[in-house]
């Protein structure tokens, strides 16, 4: 082949090549970003509308319909779904994964705002937000202490300042704690008396707490700035506030009502192992080194953590940082394992220097295919590092081919090194190349995989066809020539006076043992061809039959050991905080009867994942189990003890959740009941879900509404 007669021709050039290949592929591999989920586009987006203290069927009237009429209209929508619940309009828009988001978040905020004029004048403004999987929290501190919530609540604000002033961290949301409060409390009685509305007083400190710019002001050389201050620093300044003056007497505020200084009502609650706390959920921005993130944050704590007050105790929660460290682990394992096995085989076949030029296949495989992905601009995700893994199997077949090729010419023809190389290279090349394209043409289909699943997984047939593909370089380029430069001649084994045409018939001669059982069974199949070819395809139906009649079912990512555990909680629109915290609270002690988990955090009145909304009647309880060495049982019989503790639980929605994979954002199936009378459609909802909750492996089963027409949503 022309590249391995050019390549052993230019041999220096190969070996600078090689170096060339080591610097860059250990310089991308040292800076390649470590994420967990690979960062693709999820064509879903999040029109979140707050509208505090209206009811259901209000927030549908009210702002729902008025964005739906908008939104209808957005060009490559799949699915447009709507939830209105309490304080609260949700609108989910699912868009074709061919349709540009940037476009369409364009186009969503373009239709919102239209919307904007028929909504309510003290709805809150709609948030349009994207799904990511950077949405998601890769580290969750947890601050707790037995000092009271206010102060434990200003020491998780400066953590949470110093945090997102870490490079990289795209924010830091806190739960838990409690928000000081100037409230001014009007007696209706003396505000009628005095002929006022609530409007007045709003008016009266509105015009009073601001700071007024004066303007400059010039002096000699000199030029100032001017400017009044008047935001109000002590609460009595508040209430000697003038709201109107009447009959040339003015009227104050503290006339009319008193100004007190107190905590905002609680929106949510943090506890960490049944103990008050605060809790800050950290994300990342795109592309940054998810274990480099993690290990500064760390750092900054644990400097910090000697200066906080005594008592306050800081724990980690959902690092996934360990779960990356340790596939990256695994990767450098198998690396070296590889070479070694390698090392160990090809020794015994072909001699020590030859097993060193075929394991050499391997680390300049993943050196060229590192550089690549770093120009890519792919970083090391979840699916990424799998697929390097997977590959490592099949980077020395082609090397192993091409070397003993070349150790066979060049120790029974006794031609020198070069024309061995050469002609050991040239006769085996194609073989390699066409067995090569045809694994990488297996893998080629799921790069046109459509939908969100395959923007997932296209990162594996990328990687493995890459990787594979340096391989086949590695064997004409690289392998021809260290082999012709450091081969060598063994003296006492050498036979010049054997014959060339008895060469073939030598070699193919069983001396004894397994050779010998082959070559009869080799005969014997090649003797009775037709026979053996219906033996074959009998097999593969059998094979096939006996899978059918044994196999426990299909799923698309295997079922792991987990290492944490969720429990969601849906209470019913309307319920108040305190008593889903109360329900919260009823699973943090069935967690704690538990010591195979280690640590739980329960936020109530928090949304999901991305989402800073606060919503009363939902609530989540985090647990992670002890490290593997201290198991106490496996962690699937704690998840099922925890489900029939918390069976007996009524009142909500429970839900439990396992740390699993694939994408975090796994979508169940949904059965759509629709049509005209909604008291119909609730009822033959709630018959269907009797039916399919005696349904083997449903794991969850839960009941939303859009628009008016129940949706079943199965797990």
């Amino acid at each position: 082949m022309k590249i391995t007669d050019f390549a052993v021709e230019k041999r220096a050039g190969v070996f600078i090549l090689i170096v060339i290949i080591i610097i860059m592929g250990s310089i991308s591999y040292l800076t390649l970003p470590r994420e967990g989920a690979p960062d693709i586009e999820i064509p879903i987006i999040m029109i979140t509308t707050p509208y505090f203290g209206v009811s259901p069927s209000d927030i549908e009237t009210l702002v729902t319909r008025p964005l739906e009429r908008e939104l209808k209209d957005l060009r490559n929508v799949k699915v447009m779904a709507s939830t209105s619940a309490e304080g609260a309009s949700m609108i989910r828009v699912e868009f074709a994964p061919q349709a540009n988001l940037d476009e369409s978040i364009q186009q969503v905020r373009e239709k919102v705002n239209r919307a904007k004029i028929d909504l309510p004048e003290d709805a809150e403004e709609p948030i349009i937000q994207e799904i990511s999987f950077s949405d998601f929290p890769i580290l969750i501190v947890n601050l707790s202490a037995k000092y009271d919530l206010v102060l434990l609540k200003k020491v998780a604000d400066d953590l949470q300042d110093k945090i997102e002033g870490i490079s990289g961290v795209l924010d830091v949301s806190l739960a838990g704690g409690v928000d000081r409060e100037i409230q001014v409390l009007i007696n209706p009685d003396r505000l009628a008396h005095y002929h006022l509305s609530l409007n007045d007083i709003i008016l009266a400190i509105r015009s009073e707490n601001i700071n007024i710019p004066g303007g400059n002001i010039e002096m000699g050389n000199s030029s100032y700035l001017i400017r009044v201050p008047g935001e109000f620093e002590d609460i009595n300044l508040l209430e000697q506030v003038v709201i109107k003056a009447k009959f040339r007497k003015p009227i104050y505020i503290k006339d009319v009502g008193r100004v007190i200084d107190t905590y905002r009502e609680r929106t949510s609650y943090s506890r960490l192992n049944r103990q008050n706390s605060v809790s800050l959920s950290i994300t990342k921005r795109t592309g940054v080194n998810l274990i480099k993130l993690c290990d500064n944050i760390k750092t900054l704590v644990k400097t910090l953590q000697t200066d906080l007050p005594t008592g306050t105790s800081i724990t980690f929660m959902g690092d996934f940082s360990e779960h990356i460290r340790n596939i990256v682990a695994e990767l450098e394992n198998s690396i070296l394992s590889g070479l070694l096995l390698v090392l160990i085989v090809i020794f015994f076949a072909l001699g020590l220097r030859s097993a060193i030029i075929v394991a050499l296949a391997i680390p300049f495989s993943m050196l060229i295919a590192f550089a690549t992905l770093d120009l890519m601009g792919i970083t090391l995700n979840m699916v990424v590092l799998f697929s390097l893994i997977l590959a490592l199997g099949m980077l020395v077949d082609n090397a192993i081919v091409v070397v003993e090729n070349i150790y066979r010419h060049y120790h029974l023809e006794k031609i020198g090194r070069l024309e061995a190389a050469i002609k050991g290279t040239s006769e085996v090349a194609w073989p390699i190349t066409t067995s090569t394209i045809t694994t990488l043409c297996a893998f080629m289909p799921l790069i046109f995989w459509p939908g969100i699943m395959g923007k997932f997984m296209s990162f594996l047939p990328k990687t493995l066809m890459l990787t594979l593909a340096a391989s086949l370089f590695i064997a004409l380029v690289i392998n021809p020539v260290l082999t012709a430069v450091f081969i060598k001649r063994s003296n006492s084994k050498s036979k010049p006076e054997k014959k060339h045409s008895s060469e073939e018939n030598s070699d193919i001669k069983p001396g004894s043992g397994f050779m010998s059982l082959y070559r009869r069974f080799l005969t014997l199949c090649l003797k009775y061809r037709l026979l053996t070819m219906l033996a074959v395809f009998g097999f593969v139906i059998l094979t096939m039959l006996i899978y059918v009649k044994f196999q426990h079912g299909v799923e698309f990512f295997p079922v792991t050991t987990p290492e944490s555990v969720m429990v969601s909680i849906k209470a019913p629109d309307g319920i108040k905080l305190d008593v889903t915290d109360a329900l919260a609270a009823r699973v943090e002690k069935c967690m704690s009867a538990n010591k195979n988990i280690e640590i739980f955090v329960a936020n109530t009145g928090v949304g999901g994942a991305g989402s800073g909304s606060t919503l009363p009647h939902r609530a989540r309880i985090n647990a992670d189990f002890q490290e593997r060495e201290k198991w106490l049982e496996n962690p699937n019989l704690t998840i099922e003890k925890l489900r029939k503790c918390i069976d007996k639980l009524a009142g909500a929605e429970l839900k439990i959740d396992r740390d699993k994979m694939g994408p975090p954002s796994g979508r169940p199936v949904n059965i759509e009941i629709s049509g005209p009378d909604f008291n119909i459609l609730s009822k033959l909802s709630q018959q269907v879900m009797e039916k399919i909750k005696g349904v083997k492996g449903l794991v969850d089963l839960s009941r939303d509404y859009n628009r008016g027409r129940p949706e079943l949503l199965i797990r």
